[in-house]
């Protein structure tokens, strides 16, 4: 008994070693299928985030590549145009060149947008629109004949009715306007044909007596004459560049006598301290002009002297 005893107990305890070792094996199959699937996902992850970059890089490329197409379509567009300029700049040219014989020859009588005719009008319906219209080409007709064809009496200039149409309905609303007809070209003597077209700008007011057009400052003991004048003379052109930027058409500055300017420039040389100096307007100034000026030299906002009197009671800044 004691050996059978011994065999059971031998093979019970092998019976338990088999089991636990297939335990054993089947936790550690267990943990290695676990390690497996944590394995796979992470490279489907990975796999999944390289299609995502892939797609990405892809969307990119195809973004470039179009990119890249606009780009030469733009610069294929910048050349044809840049063509386009040069050819018609090189037309320009060759045309300003004869233009430029025919001034050195003395043929040319009629400048390209020379005013032929001017006038301001205000007008409430298109009849008196219509008159206004016809007295005004009828002048520019015997302005261009007086310079192309002296002592005929032809109708020498043409313009669309179209554009005759559009300014009578423009000038017919009650509004003051400046009309002008102008040349569309330069014409040589003897022209039977000259192009003009018409411009109208409302007449407005641009300047009130005193209103300071231009300024600047000096020291007159420490320049000489000419630096003087030279300073008067910029002055003078910088009002003339504002009254053009505001629209005024007649902007040639007038300052007055000669005798005025240079009385003005003697009491100027007496100072030897900073002065003022203002070119104002001389009177109300509307679109039409001329614009006049009157030169004003003062210290801290106090006139010293002007070129003309009577002057008004304060420069409007």
């Amino acid at each position: 008994m004691s050996g059978t005893k011994r065999q059971l107990t031998e093979t019970d305890r092998s019976l338990r070693l088999a089991i636990e070792g297939q335990a054993r094996a089947q936790a550690a199959k267990a943990q290695t299928a676990a390690e497996l699937n944590r394995i796979q996902n992470q490279v489907r992850a990975r796999l999944n985030e390289l299609n995502a970059e892939i797609r990405q890089l892809q969307t990119e490329k195809t973004q470039l590549n179009a990119q890249k197409d606009q780009e030469i379509r733009a610069k294929e567009t910048q050349l044809k145009q840049l063509e386009a300029q040069q050819d018609y700049l090189a037309r320009e040219v060759q045309k300003l060149e004869l233009e430029a014989q025919g001034l050195r020859q003395g043929n040319v009588a009629i400048l390209r947008g020379q005013a032929l005719a001017t006038a301001v009008v205000r007008i409430t319906n298109s009849t008196e629109a219509k008159q206004a219209v016809d007295q005004l080409l009828n002048e520019a007709n015997r302005t261009a004949i007086r310079a192309v064809r002296p002592g005929t009496n032809d109708q020498i200039i043409q313009i669309t009715r179209a554009e005759v149409e559009q300014l009578i309905d423009r000038i017919s609303d009650g509004q003051d306007y400046v009309v002008r007809i102008f040349s569309a070209a330069n014409y040589l003597i003897g022209e039977k044909r000259i192009q003009v077209f018409t411009d109208a700008v409302r007449n407005q007011v641009v300047f009130l007596a005193g209103d300071v057009v231009a300024a600047t400052s000096l020291d007159p003991s420490k320049m000489s004459d000419n630096q003087l004048q030279e300073r008067i003379n910029l002055l003078i052109a910088a009002a003339n560049f504002r009254a053009r930027n505001l629209g005024i058409l007649n902007a040639s500055v007038s300052i007055g006598r000669v005798q005025d300017l240079l009385a003005f420039i003697e009491q100027l040389k007496q100072y030897n301290q900073m002065v003022e100096l203002k070119a104002v307007a001389a009177e109300v100034t509307s679109t039409a002009g001329p614009l006049k000026i009157e030169l004003v030299a003062a210290q801290n906002g106090t006139i010293l002297f002007r070129t003309k009197n009577p002057v008004p009671d304060a420069i409007r800044q």
